[in-house]
C-alpha cells in the first residue's frame, strides 16, 4: 500500500490532502477524533480507527488525477 498522503497515529493511518505530502504536519488528539494540522491550518480531521485501519478522503486527493485525459 502507498503511504504517501498518510499519518501514521498509532497503528491506523489517516489521510492528508496531498499538497501536504513530504511536509511536516502536526496532530492534536482528542477523545473521539484527530486534528491534523500543517503550520496553523487544520487540514484533515478523522475519527478515530481501528487498529491496523487506513481512513481515506478522496477529496485530499482531488487534482492528482486528469480525468478524461489520456
Amino acid at each position: 500500500m502507498a503511504k504517501e498522503a498518510l499519518v501514521a497515529v498509532g497503528a491506523a493511518s489517516y489521510a492528508v490532502p496531498a499538497e501536504s505530502v513530504c511536509l511536516l504536519v502536526r496532530v492534536h488528539e482528542s477523545t473521539g477524533h484527530y486534528e491534523i494540522f500543517r503550520q496553523d491550518r487544520l487540514v484533515a480531521c478523522h475519527q478515530k480507527a481501528a487498529r491496523h485501519s487506513v481512513l481515506m478522503e478522496p477529496a485530499h486527493y482531488a487534482g492528482l488525477l486528469r480525468v478524461g485525459r489520456r
